[in-house]
C-alpha cells in the first residue's frame, strides 16, 4: 500500500488481510514510512491486488484502489497481532475479476467511484 511521503513519492507494502465490507485492513509497522506518512496527515493511499490465475490459457486479474487510510490501530489480523490501517476506497479500477482467459483484445478496465 503506497502512501504519500513528504515529497509525494509512494511507499509500498503488501496487503495480507482480507477485504471486509467496504474497506481493507493493511498491516503496518511503527518503523515504516507508511505509518509516519499517515500520522502526518497524508492519508491518501493506493493499493494493487493482482494474481496470475493461469499461464495456459493466460488468465490474469487485478484491482487498483485509491482511498483514505485511517490511523493504524492494534488488532489481530491474518499475520498475527500488530498495527493495521483501515483503507476506505474512493475510486477503483478492476480487470477481469471474472477470471476469463484473455482473447484477441486485452482485458478492459472497469472504473468505479465509491461513495462513503
Amino acid at each position: 500500500m503506497p502512501t504519500a511521503s513528504p515529497t509525494s513519492c509512494p511507499s509500498h507494502s503488501n496487503l495480507t488481510d482480507p477485504i471486509s465490507g467496504s474497506a481493507a485492513s493493511v498491516p503496518t509497522s511503527q518503523r515504516t514510512g507508511k505509518l509516519r506518512n499517515i500520522g502526518a496527515g497524508r492519508s491518501k493511499v493506493s493499493l494493487v491486488i493482482d494474481d496470475l490465475v493461469s499461464m495456459e490459457p493466460f488468465i490474469a486479474r487485478a484491482l487498483r484502489v485509491y482511498g483514505q487510510a485511517e490511523p493504524p490501530a492494534q488488532r489481530v489480523g491474518m499475520v498475527g497481532p500488530g498495527l493495521y490501517s483501515r483503507i476506505t476506497p474512493t475510486v477503483s479500477w478492476s480487470w477481469n475479476l471474472a477470471g476469463e482467459p484473455v482473447g484477441e483484445r486485452w482485458y478492459g478496465a472497469t472504473r468505479t467511484v465509491h461513495n462513503p
